[in-house]
């Protein structure tokens, strides 16, 4: 949840353009607090381009104490294309895999 909150960073007219997957993550840090079923995120924007973003994310319960950190999270743009590129390279190119790993907008 907390990667597709972050797409709300996005301009509001255009939405969130293409696909950002997690590239990298420098680092992620569990406070050894109890979880809850109430969580929020909050995010302290980087770097934001069409094609990538960076950020700092927080996971907070209810009482606004850190549960997760993330540090430093790359997001990087993925089109259909680079997947089935890839898919290609690898020689998987069956219909299970265009199914599967195929990117449809709706």
């Amino acid at each position: 949840g907390s990667f597709q909150a972050s797409m709300a960073l996005a301009d509001a007219d255009v939405g969130i353009g293409t696909l950002k997957i997690p590239l990298s993550i420098r680092r992620l840090q569990p406070t050894g607090r109890a979880y809850s079923i109430a969580v929020w995120s909050y995010f302290q924007l980087i770097d934001f381009t069409d094609r990538s973003t960076v950020f700092r994310s927080w996971l907070l319960n209810d009482a606004g104490e850190a549960l997760l950190y993330f540090d430093h999270v790359h997001l990087q743009e993925v089109r259909d294309e680079h997947i089935q590129k890839v898919l290609q390279a690898s020689g998987r190119q069956g219909q299970e895999q265009q199914n599967l790993y195929g990117v449809d907008w709706k």
